[in-house]
């Protein structure tokens, strides 16, 4: 066992086969024109690599890379120009980029539209054939981070347990999630998330201070349950939300959506069909108030729920108001319209008192699938005694492709997918609102012996959290009998607080006031480590679940290996933490540990400490990214011959790397089954093998079944290829080490 544990060679006898994934078929070459047509007004033909890229960047790309919701990647010229017919037609009727609010009604951030002039230079760029240009022309390409966009979220709610929506058609799925904070909090921004982006259209986020989620998920088989146009019940609040190529941002400073202690976060997950089995667990991230809160940021609904729509009728008028006597003086924030399949348009607008009209949004061609929350660029004042009204159009005809009901009947208010819903939520700020503010003081900072940091002090309000360098502890806790006067961190700490570095120490309240810090320099001292992928052996980063070896000093007072399962957290006595979090071990000894990267680990800058059996520390930092391909070796060097089998009929195989790093002949047409780490969380459609530059069928990808954190590839020796040539594997255009095949 220690020799398997540590070297993991490969015994695997049966060979997992599923149906290879078809690339989407591209459309049509785009056609030819007059001279005319292929310049621009400077009498300058469009390029990809000049004009048409720059476009892309700033309208299309965020949806439109490896990975993502969109069918196709723009990212370069070649995945592009298959698609140049489909691009033209999109946007001249405006299709794409999906943007819904009608121009002069309203300024929102985050517009997603093109001018005339960008459509004209991308229909010119297609009537011109789509040419690529000079490639010296190309801006620095985008990055789309795997990690959280405005960096690690102070709270992460995520739901138990992956779900896998049916295929073959539209999902609507809410999934509710305890927020167990020890207080109310402030939140500044929220991010969300999607576990599959091929498969994930959109999400909104509720709160539930009722519990009502909870009864709702009891009575579904789970996990989570079903649900359309909302979660389910009228009291919720809405929280947030996330749509494709929505970026997060922070409210402005004194203003904060308010959590309270014993509220369910419920996500309500728009799921796309997809052709095979797919599963997901979308997170969101909670960002909380880092500045005082002055004003709470609330949401009032505009709602009619009374309206019968007619069968037949293909522009039915519902209207829903908030009288004058119920509007005081408000900053409005965000606005969110909400119909579903008959909706066609919607208009909110405000009158104040003895003014005009003025409108606050207008959708004229209303879609369910791109619905969304609109934040505006800068508050508007709504003066107290406005009247706000809102005009709704429905199509309950039977030209209606949407309509659910064939033939059409009568429609009226309800949560169910052949119901209506005529509602726009106002995300508002009142005028008059001043929150009072805390004290919070900082007295000592110290470590028991028990190894908690203890920070005393007072004025700590229910859920206040500890802070080192400015970074939330979510492992902060208090003791029942002091919870204004002491907080303990028990791991955490640790994390942000290397050996014999000062740090700032400081308590942040939840209404965002912060104390003043205290400097603290934790006691003793690290040695340095380097930790790599144990498949490459690649100073690069690594994914949760991956296998990771550890290289160093007095990592370990003896060797020893791991024997069954599950995995243990401490061998001879020396135990690995990522990010504080303990980490099963394969092997370790004094100059070497092999681990696996906890599975619930976010993306982002993780944090390794290994303490041997005598108390060295030793610690180091490493790059965490959903997906980050490797690919085990014969030689355990990384490189050479793949640690793989080859078989022709499934039923016998033969190896094909030598201990030496050398190939075994195999043949075209063979199937070939790798091993490796860093593969499983990959988005289907994203991994990618070419085996001597010709590409290869992916048959399978994913966990294999008997070995922790080993991933396993299907694939087959395509035909044209012989001598010794270069394996390539590549998740959304991540290439893992390359290696070596001998073909006859």
């Amino acid at each position: 066992m220690k020799r398997t544990v540590k070297r993991l060679p490969i015994a695997i006898y049966t060979l997992l086969g599923i149906a290879a994934i078809l690339e989407p078929a591209a459309w049509d070459t785009a056609p030819t024109s007059s001279p005319e047509a292929k310049k621009t007004a400077q009498g300058q033909v469009p390029t990809f690599s000049r004009e048409v890229v720059r476009i892309l960047q700033k309208h299309c790309q965020s949806c439109h890379h490896p990975g993502d919701i969109a069918p196709f990647s723009m990212m370069s010229y070649q995945e592009t120009r298959p698609w140049a017919v489909a691009i033209r037609e999109a946007v001249i009727t405006r299709k794409m980029p999906p943007w819904k609010p009608a121009p002069g009604c309203g300024e929102f951030r985050d517009v997603r539209q093109l001018t005339e002039e960008e459509i004209a230079t991308l229909t010119q760029w297609v009537d011109a054939g789509a040419p690529e240009g000079d490639p010296a022309d190309l801006p620095p390409q985008l990055s789309f981070p795997d990690g959280w966009t405005l960096g690690l979220p102070d709270l992460i709610i995520i739901p138990e347990t992956d779900y896998t929506p049916p295929t073959g058609k539209d999902t609507y799925r809410c999934f509710s999630i305890p927020t167990a904070l020890r207080g109310d909090r402030f939140v500044s921004a929220i991010d969300v998330r999607p576990g599959n982006r091929r498969i994930v259209h959109h999400v909104i986020a509720y709160l539930d201070t009722s519990g009502i989620s909870a009864d709702l998920d009891a009575r579904d088989l789970g996990p989570g349950y079903s649900c359309f146009g909302g979660p389910g019940f009228d009291s919720a609040n809405i929280l947030g939300g996330w749509a494709p190529g929505a970026r997060p941002y922070f409210l402005v400073d004194g203003v904060g959506s308010r959590l309270p202690n014993n509220a369910r976060v419920v996500l309500q997950v728009h799921y796309h069909p997809a052709g095979n089995p797919e599963s997901d667990r979308t997170q969101i991230g909670l960002y909380f108030s880092k500045a005082p809160v002055r004003k709470e940021l609330r949401y009032a609904p505009v709602l009619n729920t009374t309206f019968r729509i007619p069968p037949g009728e293909k522009r039915y008028q519902v209207t829903a108001s908030l009288p004058p006597f119920l509007v005081p003086d408000v900053h409005l924030i965000s606005i969110t319209p909400h119909m579903h399949l008959l909706g066609r348009e919607m208009k909110v607008e405000f009158t104040p008192p003895g003014q005009a009209t003025q409108c606050l949004i207008h959708i004229t061609d209303w879609d369910f699938n791109w619905q969304g929350t609109y934040n505006y660029q800068q508050p508007v004042a709504i003066p107290a005694g406005s009247n706000i009204e809102v005009t709704a159009y429905y199509d309950n005809s039977a030209s209606n492709p949407n309509n659910p009901n064939s033939p059409p009947k009568e429609v009226r208010w309800g949560e169910e997918t052949t119901d209506e819903m005529c509602i726009a939520f106002l995300g508002y700020t009142l005028d008059t609102e001043n929150l009072p503010i805390s004290s919070p003081q900082l007295t000592g900072v110290i470590v028991d012996q028990d190894s908690n940091l203890i920070v005393n002090g007072s004025g700590f309000l229910p859920g206040a959290d500890i802070e080192i360098n400015g970074r939330s502890l979510s492992d902060t806790r208090v003791e029942a009998a002091s919870s204004s006067s002491k907080l303990i961190s028990s791991e955490l700490w640790r994390v942000y607080a290397p050996p014999g570095q000062p740090v700032e120490v400081t308590v942040l309240n939840p209404d965002g006031v912060r104390s003043a810090a205290k400097r603290f320099t934790r006691a003793g001292t690290a040695l340095s480590l380097a930790a790599v992928s144990a498949a490459s052996y690649a100073l690069e980063s690594v994914a949760p679940e991956a296998i990771v070896a550890a290289f160093g000093s007095k990592l370990a007072t003896t060797t020893a290996a791991a024997t069954s399962l599950p995995l243990p957290a401490s061998l001879g006595g020396t135990s690995v933490r990522v990010n504080g979090v303990l980490a099963p071990l394969f092997f370790v000894s004094p100059l070497q540990v092999n681990f696996m990267i906890p599975s619930a680990t976010q993306t982002g800058t993780a944090v390794i400490e290994i303490t041997a059996g005598d108390g060295t520390l030793s610690r180091s930092t490493l790059e965490i990214t959903t997906t980050a391909p490797s690919i085990f070796t014969a030689n355990a060097q990384g490189r050479g011959a793949p640690a793989a089998l080859v078989t022709a009929d499934g039923l016998s195989y033969r190896v094909v790397g030598n201990p030496d790093g050398t190939s075994n002949e195999v043949n075209a047409g063979e199937y070939l089954v790798l091993f490796g780490t860093g593969i499983r969380r990959a988005a289907t459609g994203t991994v990618k093998i070419t085996i001597g530059g010709i590409n290869a069928p992916v048959h399978y990808f994913g966990a294999q079944k008997d070995f922790v954190g080993l991933d396993q590839i299907n694939t087959q020796i395509p035909a044209g290829v012989s001598g010794l040539v270069d394996l390539v594997l590549s998740v959304s255009e991540r290439k893992a080490n390359p290696v070596k095949v001998k073909i006859k």
